[in-house]
């Protein structure tokens, strides 16, 4: 997204108080992007209440930026993200900070500190977004209601936008490591999941004194070209403690991310892959659960135009005094994206689920199908 340097007298209007020299060094960033759609959608069996068959959404973020550059060579850095909507259908959010963090940039690397996804979160690579703010994993937008309790995404969420301290090296050759260390995580907002919920697709303890500690994640990824073809590889690993609070029995969570993008005369062949164990606990006797993701799609890009189709299936397996759950979601994904210029896109997307919750006690099935048009603002 395009920055824009606000000069000295636009943040004195902002109420940025420094010296003019002081004001003089400094470049503050402003970008982000705004999402408005109209979504037609059905869902089979049909449900009571029903969901609307018309409904209008809308999404976005802005981004605040200053940075600074020292005479030593140092860049040093923030980032304020500001949700300007909330997309989970209630009034109960937007117009709140997201991800807010600051960072140190030289030689050695980049170190942030603060409320910002993971090492591996960032750096993992799944199918392509070839329209405005969806895309099969991990959307911002998402037109089902669903039932399940399987993932929404590939990515690696244990630590979410809890505040940590991320390490990622220079560039080698076309390599780069990152790392994160997240002292405590307590229930919240976690990125990388399509729901409001802070239920079992985001990979959390549920009870109100349980909670992961000492999480360690790290993150791997590689760029490069071969007889023109571009090539991206990522790969991720996550681990946590579970405190002395938790039920007895719970085992510590582990996760692992894998991601592959191949690129050529507008091609893009892309996708991720996820794999956890142990990262639910409601009690005791809930010590069984696994989950498994994957994404994959197919974009090309010629001019102004851009187009998709892309897939993605999650499961989970769960066992406890609740009984057992085995539960899946499917998303298929075709879309086309038109660039008007200067960023402004016009878009039109169809998305069918199908979601699965089986259990013991009782079992689900619901499909939904949708279609939307909307505009993407970036700037």
């Amino acid at each position: 997204m395009k920055k824009i340097l606000l000069g000295t007298t636009a943040m004195m209007t902002a109420g940025l108080v420094a010296t003019g020299a002081q004001a003089a060094e400094w470049e503050v960033g402003l970008s982000g992007y705004y999402t408005g759609m109209a979504v037609f959608a059905d869902e089979d069996p049909t449900p009571n209440p029903d969901i609307e068959d018309v409904q209008f959404k809308q999404e976005g973020e802005l981004a605040i930026d200053p940075s600074i550059m020292l005479d030593n060579g140092l860049k040093i850095g923030a980032s304020f993200n500001l949700e300007l909507t909330n997309n989970d259908g209630t009034k109960n959010g937007g117009n709140t900070f997201d991800e807010t963090f600051l960072y140190v940039e030289g030689s050695f690397g980049r170190v942030e500190l603060g409320e910002n996804g993971s090492a591996p979160f960032q750096m993992h690579i799944s199918a392509p977004y070839f329209v405005g703010s969806h895309g099969v994993d991990s959307p911002n937008f998402q037109h089902a209601r669903r039932i399940g309790a399987a993932r929404t995404s590939s990515y690696i969420t244990i630590s979410g936008d809890t505040a940590k301290l991320t390490y990622f090296s220079p560039n080698f050759s076309g390599f780069q490591l990152g790392v994160s260390y997240t002292p405590e995580r307590l229930n919240g907002d976690v990125g990388g999941q399509a729901t409001g919920s802070k239920g079992a697709a985001f990979g959390l303890i549920q009870s109100a004194v349980d909670h992961f500690e000492d999480t360690i994640e790290i993150g791997a990824t590689y760029a490069g070209e071969f007889e023109g073809v571009s090539v991206g590889v990522s790969g991720g690993y996550a681990t946590a403690d579970v405190t002395d609070g938790s039920g007895a029995g719970l085992d510590d969570p582990e996760a692992w991310s894998a991601g592959l993008s191949l690129g050529a005369a507008g091609f893009t062949l892309a996708g991720g892959y996820y794999s956890s164990d142990d990262l639910i606990g409601f009690a005791a006797a809930n010590t069984d659960n696994e989950e498994k993701a994957y994404s994959v799609g197919l974009q090309y890009e010629t001019g102004p135009w851009r187009v998709g189709v892309a897939y993605f299936n999650a499961e989970r397996d769960f066992s406890g005094v609740a009984g057992s759950v085995n539960a899946e979601f499917e998303v298929v994904e075709l879309g086309v994206n038109k660039n008007l210029g200067s960023g402004v896109d016009v878009f039109a997307v169809v998305e069918l689920y199908e979601d699965d919750a089986n259990g013991s006690a009782a079992g689900q099935e619901r499909e939904t199908d949708a279609f939307g048009i909307g505009l993407d603002l970036a700037f």
